[in-house]
């Protein structure tokens, strides 16, 4: 697994106490090796699940969310325990700008990913995507569970509640991951895109002080 891989190339590599790769497992990736574990689900299960199962297995103190399609580049695990080791407790990560990529697959990460990319400030946000995101114990103790009723969206519900609770989402820009999706095409494109815009409505509204949501999201048949 390339993203397996990246991980044992981190300069902070001595840094991790375990990694654990939740959902369902194919044969040959049910052995166990090194610091990598496989929690088998044994049926796929949504992001949201998986997250929260990944939570309850974990024995360390800060947890790195990572998605099986991001590669972090070699200093993004240093960047974000730096991140920690400065006092934040909530640390997003940015996305590498891409370069001579497919059309619909750069549309893509400027569209989901503009005010994240790696070319943005560091400081302070309302909210951070959790494809790339460091997260004290102590912070998950307190927010609780990601939401698992959405399918989308459910990471930018959990910072906007940990942000309500009293943790400040930080972004940290030069905590960076290649983001290698796989929406290549037009369809889709739409289709994903279509999906969050279903879920987000939700989230917007579960959240409306913190993310501003306008009144007309009330009206579904508006939508």
């Amino acid at each position: 697994n390339t993203v397996l891989v990246q991980l044992e190339r981190q300069s902070s590599r001595d840094q991790i106490g375990e990694v654990l790769v939740v959902g369902k497992a194919s044969m040959g990736q049910k052995l166990n090796r090194g610091k990598v574990r496989y929690v088998d689900t044994n049926i796929p299960v949504s992001t949201s699940r998986a997250r929260n199962i990944g939570i309850r297995q974990a024995r360390c103190e800060i947890l790195y969310f990572l998605d099986g399609d991001c590669l972090p580049q070699v200093d993004c695990l240093e960047q974000h325990l730096r991140a920690h080791s400065a006092g934040h407790v909530l640390v997003g990560g940015g996305v590498l700008m891409p370069i001579d990529e497919n059309y619909w697959n750069l549309t893509y990460n400027l569209a989901i990913f503009h005010e994240f990319l790696s070319d943005q400030g560091t400081g302070a946000r309302n909210y951070l995507p959790g494809l790339n995101l460091t997260v004290a114990r102590s912070v998950v103790t307190e927010v609780g569970d990601f939401d698992e009723n959405l399918l989308r969206g459910q990471d930018i519900d959990w910072t906007a509640r940990a942000r309500v609770a009293g943790f400040q989402p930080w972004f940290c820009a030069g905590a960076v991951v290649e983001h290698r999706h796989t929406r290549k095409s037009l369809d889709a494109l739409w289709q994903d895109c279509a999906n969050s815009g279903y879920y987000m409505r939700q989230v917007r509204l579960n959240n409306a002080s913190t993310l501003q949501a306008p009144w007309w999201l009330k009206k579904r048949w508006l939508v």
